[in-house]
């Protein structure tokens, strides 16, 4: 595995339950690039990592040694502890251990003194090149630089929630060596102290030269504090970009502006074209003209050639009442302190303490801290939905709240037979009973759903087709129905495209209410947010 220096694949193709996902594409893996993989959700980019992992690309050479985490799938036994866990995902070290035991076994025993000194020697030189000896501590640092407690890393891995299954999962792909390591989606549950020195830990500079990477990743920051090389999936094919995410936004936009030049002069091209067709498209059936059937055939190749655009989301904003001026409060917290435990125990575990904090109208506010901190409850607390252990949460009378989580977004499996505008019926007409958002949309479901990028010919898919990003947009669409003041957003961002990420951090910058979200993403927050709260232990 160690000689490997630059992988050229000429021509790749990649077929999956049917769907051609690559055809006849290049395929280039340089030692010490780390590349972004980037594509549009059901492209297949998860399914060409796990392909890449096992084997399944013909022409990779053989003993690539190639690491691989997807969510939650954490390696060993359940009664291991999270530290052992860790250290004996390395296989190779674990198997030279049990050999030198083997072999200093046989030579107490008195066995093959002279073979066995020798094999031993050569063990020794093994275990002395994997750098046996310091594995707990190696494996210590990338735990503790994870966030791991003291305490979490002596416990049993049954014991951990999912979130940090997820972590460990991470810890042994990065502590087993590999040549090769790719990263699925692997950040949607570390916190910023675990964001930022897994971004230290991949780009330092190591002896045997620095890591070859493959990441997905929903989180620009993290694309663009990694990244060397940018690998854009689409159209069946890979193409390769030098530099960071940043970097290639920037060529793109560069490009789509002389493309729009073009694009204006393909539109006029495709009006004169059509204008000729409906002239001669009746006479054109009569006598088969090849050269006006080839005017037909154009005109219809002018419309295919230009990308589907990417959609911009507009959201209804609310009618504040004219007692609500600029600075005055929407919602207040007073000196409040929540617990899940029996408030007045001595013992009870404090997740908010004596917390002052005042919304106003223009307030866009941005949710951080550890896993286990307290954000849920926050929000939770803001919405109503959890009441104050201690202290006083007031409330303007005459605002609206609503949220979008995680969960949201999931509870839409329910409805998975019903298209879009059935469901939008049924939800967001009952919403928008108290509002004339609909009203104004001429009672026009569909045009409704248009500003949320669902109108046309989307209005009539099964909820069950849609993709991640489609689903958050008919949450988006459900919730605005009744022009509510007060948005609040549960990591409501966690399986959606970059593209679609822009477009909401657009949406949410124009709206006009208030917004709390939680989110480990620092790249959206810090598009559209003004204000920080940071929740310590």
């Amino acid at each position: 595995g160690d000689n490997f220096e630059a992988i050229h694949l000429p021509s790749v193709s990649l077929c999956y339950e049917g769907n051609e996902l690559l055809v006849d594409s290049t395929m280039d893996i340089i030692k010490g690039h780390r590349y972004g993989l980037l594509g549009r959700n059901g492209c297949g980019k998860s399914t060409l990592l796990s392909q890449i992992a096992a084997g399944g690309i013909p022409g990779l050479p053989h003993g690539l040694r190639v690491r691989m985490v997807k969510q939650q799938q954490v390696e060993g036994r359940d009664d291991q502890t999270t530290l052992q866990a860790l250290v004996e995902a390395d296989e190779y070290r674990t198997a030279l251990l049990k050999e030198q035991e083997r072999i200093e076994d046989e030579m107490d025993r008195g066995l093959d003194m002279e073979g066995n000194a020798q094999r031993l020697g050569e063990v020794a030189v093994e275990l002395d090149v994997v750098d046996a000896d310091n594995a707990e501590i190696r494996a210590e640092e990338i735990l503790k630089g994870l966030s791991f407690t003291k305490q979490m890393i002596q416990s049993a891995t049954s014991t951990l929630s999912g979130g940090w299954r997820m972590r460990l999962a991470l810890a042994q792909a990065i502590f087993v060596p590999c040549d090769v390591l790719l990263l699925d989606e692997c950040t949607n549950h570390l916190d910023l102290y675990g964001m930022t020195w897994l971004e230290n830990y991949l780009t330092r500079d190591r002896s045997q030269g620095s890591l070859t990477l493959i990441c997905v990743s929903h989180d620009r920051n993290f694309l663009d504090a990694i990244c060397t090389d940018m690998v854009v999936m689409e159209h069946k094919r890979l193409t390769y970009h030098a530099g960071n995410y940043s970097q290639y936004r920037l060529k793109m936009q560069e490009k789509a502006a002389r493309e729009s030049q073009i694009l204006d002069a393909a539109e006029r091209q495709r009006s004169k074209a059509m204008e000729f067709v409906q002239k001669q498209q009746h006479q054109a059936k009569k006598s088969i003209d090849p050269n006006k059937q080839h005017h037909v055939r154009l005109a219809q190749k002018v419309e295919i050639e230009v990308d589907e655009p990417v959609v911009k989301l507009k959201f209804p904003n609310p009618s504040w009442p004219p007692s609500i001026t600029e600075g005055s409060p929407v919602i207040r917290l007073e000196d409040l302190s929540f617990t899940y435990d029996v408030p007045n125990n001595s013992d009870s575990k404090f997740l908010l303490r004596h917390v002052t904090l005042s919304l106003t109208k223009s307030s866009k506010i941005a949710v951080v801290g550890a896993n286990g901190s307290g954000k849920t409850s926050l929000l939770e607390l803001l919405s109503g939905q959890l009441n104050p252990s201690q202290g006083t949460i007031w409330r303007h009378p005459n605002i609206r709240t609503r949220n979008v989580s995680q969960y949201s977004v999931e509870e839409l499996e329910k409805y998975s037979d019903m298209t879009v505008v059935q469901y939008a019926e049924e939800k967001v007409l009952a919403g928008a009973a108290a509002s004339d958002v609909i009203a104004k949309a001429s009672g026009n479901v569909r045009q409704y759903l248009g500003a949320f990028g669902l109108g046309g010919s989307h209005a009539h898919k099964p909820i069950g087709m849609l993709s991640g990003g489609e689903r958050m947009r008919l949450c988006f669409a459900t919730v605005l129905a009744d022009q509510p003041h007060v948005l609040l957003l549960d990591e409501a961002t966690n399986h959606i495209d970059l593209e679609t990420l822009d477009s909401l951090a657009e949406a949410l910058r124009a709206f006009k209410g208030v917004i709390v979200m939680v989110s480990h993403n620092q790249g959206f927050l810090s598009g559209f947010c003004n204000e920080l709260w940071v929740l310590d232990e």
